[in-house]
């Protein structure tokens, strides 16, 4: 059984999900984190938020270990929504060490997300 039981191991993977952000948690978890962070910011009414919710899923799973994923909700956390001077969701905000390094609005691919790790999170 043992064989069997590291093949199945490797085909499937453990699920990890991104850390929810408050306005509680906001500095430890993202200004205080030394690494690189993407934080997806969204809203409950949202349909592209919706349509985004499974890529950050994956990528929670894909990059564990190497960048934080988190997401956080615009209707709950309004004082860090407010901080970032968010406006519409999603608003996909992009930390490294503490510092924000950039943003986007709207919906985005999967491959816009890989494309911004390989090119800003995990290069030297």
């Amino acid at each position: 059984m043992g064989l069997i039981k590291n093949i199945v191991s490797k085909i499937v993977r453990e699920k990890h999900f991104p850390i929810h952000i408050t306005d509680g948690n906001f500095k430890k978890e993202i200004l205080e984190f030394k690494g690189p962070v993407i934080l997806d910011i969204w809203g409950p009414n949202c349909v592209h938020c919706k349509r985004m919710e499974p890529i950050v899923l994956d990528l929670a799973t894909e990059y564990h270990g190497k960048v934080k994923i988190a997401e956080l909700n615009a209707a709950e956390a309004r004082g860090v929504a407010s901080r970032l001077s968010v406006y519409s969701t999603p608003t996909v905000v992009v930390f490294k060490n503490g510092s924000e390094i950039g943003r986007e609005s709207g919906w985005k691919p999967k491959s816009w997300f890989e494309q911004m790790i390989s090119a800003e999170l995990l290069r030297e």
